[in-house]
């Protein structure tokens, strides 16, 4: 138990220090050995946890989808729409959304989502809805169009307007 609140110790360092030097420059600028320096860690460390900044920033959008996964566990029947309103809702929430839009990341970011989502037996609802991968990838991937121009767009409208305009786009192609 304690090797694991080190490790986790360690990778909220190394997020602190990549995130305290997006503040003062782009991330294209910034080294992993600034970001040990300013983690106070070492270079080893971090590479034992990190290969990349991008694996950095997805660890950190990783832990708020732990929180989205865990609400909607907790529901015994979800909607397309608690769906939808707790991914609008995470990606609001999240210091790191603009941070992965304006870095080009949010294609793998949506990628990790939609596999998640895939991978989760749980998620017995997308199976209700959405028969095979195919379809799934195809409204997943009109999803995170729409959501990647809400993003750039400041986020507005809300995350609630958001997930019930995606809701009848679903619904008008009559999944």
């Amino acid at each position: 138990m304690k090797r694991e609140q080190q490790i986790k110790a360690s990778k909220e360092m190394i997020l602190n220090g990549l995130l305290k030097l997006i503040k003062e420059k782009p991330i294209d600028s910034i080294t992993m050995t600034e970001v040990s320096e300013v983690a106070d860690i070492t270079r080893m460390t971090l590479y034992r946890h990190f290969k990349t900044k991008e694996d950095i920033l997805l660890y950190a959008f990783d832990k708020n989808l732990d929180k989205f996964t865990e609400e909607i566990k907790g529901k015994l029947q979800p909607t397309i729409y608690d769906i939808m309103l707790f991914r609008f809702r995470v990606l609001k929430e999240s210091p790191y959304s603009a941070i992965l839009v304006e870095n080009n990341y949010m294609k793998k970011l949506f990628e990790v989502v939609r596999k998640k989502t895939l991978d989760m037996n749980k998620f017995e609802m997308s199976r209700r809805f959405i028969h095979d991968e195919l379809t799934f990838n195809f409204i997943g991937g009109g999803i995170d169009a729409v959501t990647e121009k809400w993003i750039r767009d400041g986020m507005s409208p809300s995350y609630e307007e958001m997930a019930e305009k995606v809701c009848r786009l679903i619904m008008k192609i009559g999944i």
